[in-house]
């Protein structure tokens, strides 16, 4: 699958979040993004 880049927005606080998700799992706010995007699709069907 090929990656696209877009730039997106984030809220300070999200941004914030989502970095302290991402960093103890040595990934990036991209992978993490992905990762929870990916989840709420597959729950949605």
């Amino acid at each position: 699958m090929k990656k696209i880049r877009e730039a997106i927005y984030f809220e300070p606080e999200i941004l914030e979040w989502l970095r302290e998700r991402s960093e103890p799992n040595d990934r990036t706010v991209s992978v993490e993004v992905n990762r929870i995007l990916r989840k709420v699709k597959e729950q949605e069907g």
